[in-house]
């Protein structure tokens, strides 16, 4: 019997042998406490029509002796030895991991760019999270269909090429999306081109087989994870494991990716919210923006830039009618609840540009900010965004905008 050839499929490995009419493929591998295991599929090619021999579940580490003996009975080879070969060259492939580069930069090399600028990284994750109903799906819809039509919208540039964008949705029907692309589209015509859709049931890394498979199939660039619980499993999300698991299924997809997660319930007085589940999932990914929506206005505020500067925080109005919605900028400063949690200096910034001329303590009331905290701001910026007034003896200054 000779050496098998070895071949590695999107995910994992297809054996054949020149002497012998036997082809088995492995997929779904897959490491745990008891073992490594792996769906195989076993082949007879030998005519016209391939037929199955077995479909069963592998473990590469253990006696094989069971899945020998019903081979065996269905068609006459070195049962034994084959299974005992590719077990052994799966396990070395696996464990031999990605091979070792070099640091040192190219003239190709470069800093992370935008797809989407400033959410979106190239071939990097970021998460969307807020509460329900905050609008985080439909804005990555549109998102989405920016990036599948290579137009700006409001706040957001995209290049002009087109990018290939696959929606992978656990909430909602493709239906339902269809209904909102063509609420977008009448908004703004430019929106010509559209995500594909997929509709998951499974974690993201059970199905990391198929979906690299469709992944590849379509060519896809950007990824759309809607929503983050139900990719990662819907239980257990406070558990390390679960953003390990994750993470690492979307990592083997090589794809720049947009994930919507959700808030827990907010303690009282708490001011920025937090993704639910483990900190890992806040840890791993390379961008984060909290959403949050008051009325047709939603607000996104950097939380984490793995990449870069963070960005100044965001305001989009959604103007939905009967048919259309229309996506345009909002000044978050003009809300009184979004404002709240801008950077001090930009919230005293838009008070002092309605005109008035305002002590520091007049500024702390109106904006419910701590006294201290609007002294310091207030001199951190003076003579870049506003000047104290000359105060009479005895008085405090009064501050104007330049």
């Amino acid at each position: 019997m000779s050496q098998p050839d070895m071949v590695r499929t999107i995910d994992g490995f297809a054996f054949s042998w020149p002497d012998l009419p036997i082809a088995i493929a492995l997929s779904r591998i897959r490491e745990s406490k008891s073992g490594t295991y792996a769906e195989m599929v076993v082949t007879l090619v030998n005519g016209t029509k391939p037929r199955t021999l077995a479909h069963r579940t592998l473990n590469l580490l253990t006696g094989k002796f069971g899945i020998i003996k019903e081979l065996a009975a269905r068609h006459e080879a070195p049962w034994d030895s084959m299974i005992e070969q590719l077990s052994v060259l799966s396990l070395r492939e696996l464990r031999k991991g990605e091979p070792v580069e070099t640091l040192a930069p190219t003239e190709q090399d470069a800093h992370a760019y935008f797809l989407l600028n400033p959410l979106l990284y190239d071939h990097n994750p970021t998460i969307l999270y807020g509460p329900g109903d905050s609008m985080k799906s439909l804005f990555s819809l549109y998102c989405g269909l920016l990036l599948a039509s290579g137009v700006c919208g409001p706040n957001l540039a995209v290049a002009p090429t087109p990018f290939n964008v696959l929606v992978l949705d656990w909430e909602m029907s493709a239906q339902d999306l269809r209904g909102r692309v063509k609420a977008l589209q009448a908004g703004d015509p430019r929106l010509t081109g559209v995500p594909a859709y997929r509709r998951c049931t499974l974690p993201l890394a059970d199905d990391l087989a198929e979906i690299k498979a469709v992944v590849s199939d379509g060519g896809y660039d950007v990824l759309i994870l809607d929503s983050l619980a139900m990719a990662a499993g819907g239980q257990e999300l406070e558990k390390a494991e679960s953003a390990i698991r994750f993470n690492a299924a979307l990592r083997a997809l090589h794809c720049t990716s947009l994930i919507i997660g959700h808030t827990p319930k907010p303690q009282e007085g708490q001011m920025e919210r937090t993704l639910y589940g483990s900190v890992f999932f806040q840890n791993l990914c390379r961008v984060s923006w909290e959403c949050r929506r008051e009325g047709d206005t939603l607000a996104l505020y950097a939380r984490k830039n793995n990449l870069g500067a963070k960005h100044h925080d965001l305001g989009f109005t959604f103007t939905m009618t009967d048919h259309a919605c229309t996506v345009t900028e909002a000044d978050l400063a003009d809300d009184p609840i979004l404002s709240m949690n801008l950077p001090l200096h930009l919230r005293i910034e838009a008070l002092l540009k309605k005109g008035d001329v305002l002590t520091a303590l007049a500024i702390a009331n109106t904006l419910n900010a701590k006294l201290d905290s609007v002294r310091r701001s207030l001199q951190r910026h003076n003579g870049k965004k506003w000047v104290p007034l000359v105060a009479t003896t005895g008085t405090e200054a009064e501050w104007t905008t330049l």
